[in-house]
């Protein structure tokens, strides 16, 4: 019986109508790397309903490894964020359902941070140095809803001892054209990087 990977994405919002991260996670729904099945979630871009969404999945299916992935505008390369902070504060911008947050801590009443649980050692050998994908490490995943989705993808981890961790993605090519952006990566290319950070996470267990 194939083990579980459980592949998070978010839906468009704003004005990024096209969201890479729903587009990767669409294409590799479904597909196998090693004896792994990928199990894609499209989360809305909700405060509300995207950890409830998320939660369900991760209880229902048990999955063996879970990996978040997020649109950053502003990013030109791949992150892979070491930490997520139980805390969300975007009180100047509003998710789809026009809320915000301030200083809202997530799932506990204190301060708690929680350390990616994927190889990122061996990720950076494997798939940056050797293979070339442009990927870089970044401290945090932040405060807005990428941090609420990134927390509850390690708290699941850490409470199992299963891989788990929280990817910003830059923009598409396609996406930066019609927006006018200077920072952008082809789609295959990130397409191609996901599945190497997953093979590899995959080979360290």
């Amino acid at each position: 019986m194939a083990k579980v990977i459980l592949l998070t994405g978010f839906s468009n919002y704003d004005r990024y109508y096209i969201n890479p991260s729903e587009e990767i996670v669409e294409f590799l729904n479904g597909s196998y790397i090693y004896d792994y099945k990928i199990h894609g979630l499209i989360l809305p871009v909700s405060i509300t309903n995207a950890p409830k969404i998320l939660i369900n999945h991760l209880n229902t299916l048990k999955p063996d490894i879970v990996l978040g992935l997020g649109l950053s505008p502003k990013a030109k390369n791949i992150i892979i964020e070491l930490v997520s902070a139980n805390i969300a504060h975007f009180p100047d911008y509003k998710d789809i359902d026009g809320e915000t947050a301030w200083m809202k801590l997530i799932g506990n009443n204190r301060v708690e941070v929680l350390s990616t649980r994927l190889p990122i050692f061996k990720i950076m050998e494997s798939c940056c140095r050797e293979k070339g994908f442009k990927i870089s490490v970044g401290l945090s995943i932040g405060t807005y809803l990428c941090n609420i989705v990134g927390y509850e993808i390690l708290r699941y981890a850490h409470k199992r001892s299963l891989p788990g961790g929280f990817i910003h993605i830059p923009p598409s090519t396609d996406l930066a054209l019609r927006l006018g952006l200077n920072n952008y990566m082809p789609l295959k290319e990130m397409l191609q990087a996901i599945t190497c950070i997953l093979a590899t996470t995959i080979e360290e267990i």
